[in-house]
């Protein structure tokens, strides 16, 4: 049952190991060589000599944890071993925390090697397709890079943005809560928030006021709330994506979510 659940959640292997490691595996559909699915499981001795499997996974693109466990309403859990299971859940946390935060620190490094190698001026198909200037970006061979920094602006990572359209973050990077700004803040300005670079950089175009590319739908909420905590006083505006044709119109919602 526990070797499903993961394999269902789309993680490659073939026996779930209980040792209470963390393990990284490839993802189904993706490169092999690209881990980012990961998983920790052990199993735990409770009452009566029995057994829960306990196990804690995910994919660090989604950024999300899940957890399995194999004991039922009926197995009859005392304060003692409801508390065992607790300590094995935290540890398997702390385990996965570790491990994200040596991820993003790694990634945080190669970003900032490659960016500041990258030249600061150069052509861009996808910025002449768009009509958008190129604002505070850095230009490589077929592709942009846009930076993305934390509130305390570090920089965390990249995202290439290639002529063709297609977008790519720097492997392993912190992208919740991680942004890029568009000029500069006013203190009794308005700031903007868009999900894509294109969407951000017209609008900020056209109204010449502070504008933040937040790279994508679900990231909306996670900056605005580490902007209110800075900019209080500041009046926030949402350049929602239409995604009229989706099923879904994700943009609009998360946008009206973020708001």
């Amino acid at each position: 049952a526990c070797l499903d659940s993961l394999l269902n959640y789309g993680l490659v292997l073939d026996i779930v190991i209980l040792d209470g490691k963390f393990r990284n595996t490839p993802m189904l559909g993706r490169t092999p060589q690209k881990k980012s699915g990961w998983y920790v499981g052990q199993e735990i001795t409770i009452s009566n000599n029995q057994t829960i499997i306990l196990a804690t996974y995910g994919d660090f693109r989604e950024g999300v944890n899940h957890t399995f466990n194999s004991y039922s309403k009926n197995t009859g859990l005392t304060k003692y071993d409801k508390e065992k299971y607790q300590q094995a859940l935290t540890a398997n946390q702390k385990l996965v925390d570790a491990e994200k935060a040596k991820m993003h620190a790694n990634a945080a490094i190669a970003a900032k090697d490659e960016f500041n190698k990258l030249s600061n001026t150069g052509n861009s198909d996808y910025l002449v397709n768009k009509q958008v200037e190129g604002i505070g970006v850095k230009y490589g061979r077929r592709f942009i890079a846009v930076p993305v920094h934390g509130i305390d602006n570090d920089l965390r990572g990249i995202q290439k943005i290639f002529n063709d359209g297609s977008k790519r973050f720097t492997t392993g990077a912190k992208i919740n809560g991680g942004f890029h700004l568009l000029g500069k803040i006013n203190p009794d300005g308005a700031i903007h928030f868009a999900e894509g670079y294109s969407t951000a950089a017209t609008a900020h175009q056209a109204i010449n006021q502070a504008t933040v590319v937040c790279y994508n739908a679900g990231n909306l909420s996670p900056v605005i709330a580490e902007f209110r905590k800075k900019y209080p006083d500041n009046k926030f505006v949402i350049c929602a994506d239409n995604d009229q044709f989706g099923e879904v119109n994700t943009g609009l919602v998360k946008a009206t979510e973020a708001a």
